[in-house]
């Protein structure tokens, strides 16, 4: 009753105001233990004009979940104070930041926590956690400086025992699971920045430095408990993007807990509505490298959006494929659906722990 009423309240606050709103419904079945999910959910966003050069900005979504109601509730997704001037932007408050290059992985996005009970399948939108920080976006010239302070750090959410999407192996379910992630105001702060430079309006070059508690689904075994990790690490990163007519160079390197790891990619739009990009990973944690490929075509016609990506290992047997479709209908109407498979049941990889967990995700929904 309690979501309901708060849902009504917010429907009503929002419905002329500035903003966006969408009301949707997200089911997902998961191949391998003939179990679903069903999720109702509303996303409210509105921006809230205080005086010249200063707004609000605020968004909430909240979800049901069918049957699982561990995980039903209402989340911020952003609520913050922004404050314009000729050479700077300020940003107080409940923010998510992006800042990978790259798709299907997104190594360089330190600065949120994610909720990983559906691994790293989620679109970003669902899994990335917001944090309190303050941000300051400086310009000269061609040049952008991002200082960031998070206030206080907030934990990644670990799949349960019973979640689908579970890593953990199966000889260690069924031990206790003890989450060290308990953070406090100021004194587990995190830090950092990230530098930007354009040159000559194609090539555009950013250093990044982040001091953050780790951002991994690790477990370290002590005395026949699973701790969770909570280490604190420095990264370091830089991203780039390179345009030539059609072509789009790009790639994220991370060096962080004493390893390296990068994305580096190639894309090119072409006959209009055509869109290819392929793209190396290799992490020198684990010793492996990957390939991936992602195809785009938009038929304005219809109006239907066809996608494809496949990873695969190069010295290893992973292999995941995303096929994807989204119908974009009338009065803003749109139906997206997606399929994760992996079609390797022996993979050796790091995608062996999802060996045969396939699963199909249907996304209708309606803004207004």
């Amino acid at each position: 009753m309690k979501f309901y009423l708060i849902l009504i309240f917010l429907l009503s606050r929002t419905l002329y105001a500035e903003g966006s709103r969408e009301l949707g419904l997200k089911s997902t079945l998961y191949q391998k233990s003939d179990d679903y999910s069903v999720k109702p959910y509303f996303y409210l966003g509105e921006k809230i004009d205080l005086k010249s050069e200063l707004n609000l900005n605020f968004a909430v979504r909240g979800n049901i979940d069918i049957p699982d109601s561990r995980y039903q509730k209402i989340d911020i997704r952003e609520l913050t104070l922004k404050k314009s001037g000729n050479f700077y932007t300020l940003e107080w408050g409940l923010q998510v930041f992006n800042w990978s290059e790259t798709f299907g992985v997104n190594i360089m996005d330190l600065v949120n926590p994610r909720d990983y009970h559906e691994a790293v399948f989620d679109e970003l939108d669902w899994s990335q956690i917001p944090v309190w920080s303050l941000k300051n976006s400086i310009s000269f010239y061609d040049i952008t400086l991002i200082p960031i302070y998070t206030l206080k750090a907030r934990a990644n959410i670990y799949p349960k025992s019973d979640d689908y999407y579970d890593s953990v192996p199966a000889p260690l379910k069924n031990l206790e699971r003890v989450d060290t992630q308990n953070y406090r105001w100021f004194k587990d702060s995190e830090y950092g920045f990230k530098l930007n430079y354009l040159f000559f309006s194609n090539l555009d070059l950013s250093l990044i430095y982040f001091k953050h508690y780790s951002r991994q689904i690790n477990y370290q075994l002590k005395n026949g408990k699973l701790y969770t990790e909570n280490d604190r690490v420095q990264s370091y990163g830089l991203t780039f993007s390179y345009t030539f007519d059609s072509l789009v160079f790009r790639g994220d390197s991370l060096y962080s807990k004493n390893y390296l790891q990068g994305i580096y990619g190639l894309d090119r739009n072409f006959l209009e509505s055509w869109f290819i990009g392929m793209q190396y990973h290799f992490d020198n944690n684990v010793d492996k490298s990957w390939g991936a490929i992602k195809l785009k075509r938009e038929i304005q016609k219809i109006p239907v959006t066809l996608e494809f990506m496949n990873f695969f290992g190069i010295d290893n047997d992973d292999f995941w494929i995303r096929p994807e479709v989204t119908y974009n209908a009338k009065n803003g109407i749109a139906y997206h659906l997606l399929a994760d498979i992996f079609t390797n049941d022996n993979s050796t990889g790091v995608l062996k722990i999802f060996n045969g967990k396939n699963r199909v995700v249907l996304n209708m929904n309606y803004l207004f």
